[in-house]
């Protein structure tokens, strides 16, 4: 299993920051990850969305997958595969887990994002020693893309 977790002040509210994760057609925007996206389908404080997904240092597309992301609102998002029956056949070959928590901080938000993919057969061994090398620069540069849009021009401080 890989797992990478990174920390960023943004200047922006909780809510702000949640809002642009729980929203994966703008978030599609920072992170790479996140190949076309098919459908969202939002219900209170879930949303699930199908999408290509695309692991760095992986040449293409991955295999469509269905997230499900659970908003905790002012304070975390987590996300995993959809229930079955989506995901029957990535769920053979992979897990993941990843979540976003925010702390309000003076001039904005502690962010701290975290995400774990894991390919529990042999075959998957040599694509988890390239995430362990890939991984990190792509979630710091989404982290930092999402700062860039949050604190863009326009936005106002908290």
């Amino acid at each position: 299993m890989v797992s990478v977790t990174v920390r960023e002040t943004i200047r922006c509210t909780p809510d702000e920051f949640l809002g642009l994760v729980m929203d994966p057609g703008r978030y599609a925007l920072i992170d790479a990850k996140l190949g076309p996206i098919d459908w969202v389908r939002r219900d209170g404080d879930t949303t699930d969305f199908r999408f290509a997904s695309r692991l760095p240092g992986l040449p293409g597309p991955g295999p469509r997958v269905v997230s499900r992301m659970v908003l905790t609102p002012g304070v975390r998002v987590d996300a995993s595969y959809a229930p079955l029956p989506a995901n029957r056949l990535v769920r053979r070959f992979s897990t993941f887990r990843a979540s976003f928590a925010c702390t309000p901080v003076d001039g904005g938000v502690r962010v701290e994002r975290m995400i774990e993919l894991g390919f529990p057969s042999v075959a998957g061994r040599p694509l988890e020693a390239l995430l362990r090398r890939t991984l990190r620069p792509d979630v710091l540069r989404e982290v930092r893309g999402a700062k860039a849009l949050l604190e863009g021009a326009g936005h106002h401080p908290v």
